[in-house]
């Protein structure tokens, strides 16, 4: 099991490098949005990190998702990038996730528009992470 203080991050350029692959390979509107950038959700991200306290993997994916999807920085495929960010983030990390792709993205669409947070995110993904 991997410390939550020894946890691999992702920069704000390797969430960018993701959303771009996404629509590279699919379809949307490239670019940020006029005075939002990707550095503010990695600045977010931390500084959830660093003044609340965070016992899980879960909840860390889960906060990494939120945030993402709820930032709405990018024109396009904010809620791709959340999921695939967050995907990332368990993997560097050596867990992975089993779950089917149709509530998964239900459960991205409730974080994004307000209807679930990151806890009850969190508490959703536990039985469904598993250690590589």
């Amino acid at each position: 099991m991997t410390e939550l203080d020894d946890l691999i991050h992702l920069t704000g350029y390797g969430i960018k490098v993701i959303h771009d692959s996404i629509l590279e390979s699919g379809s949307g509107l490239q670019g940020l949005k006029p005075g939002l950038s990707v550095e503010a959700l990695v600045g977010r991200i931390h500084s959830n990190l660093f003044y609340q306290t965070f016992r899980s993997i879960e909840a860390v994916a889960a906060l990494y998702a939120e945030v993402i999807a709820k930032g709405h920085v990018f024109n396009d495929g904010n809620k791709r990038t959340a999921v695939v960010s967050m995907l990332t983030f368990l993997d560097l990390n050596g867990y992975g996730l089993v779950v089917n792709e149709n509530q998964l993205a239900d459960k991205i669409v409730e974080l994004s528009d307000g209807r679930t947070n990151y806890r009850q995110f969190a508490l959703w993904l536990k039985p469904k992470i598993f250690e590589n």
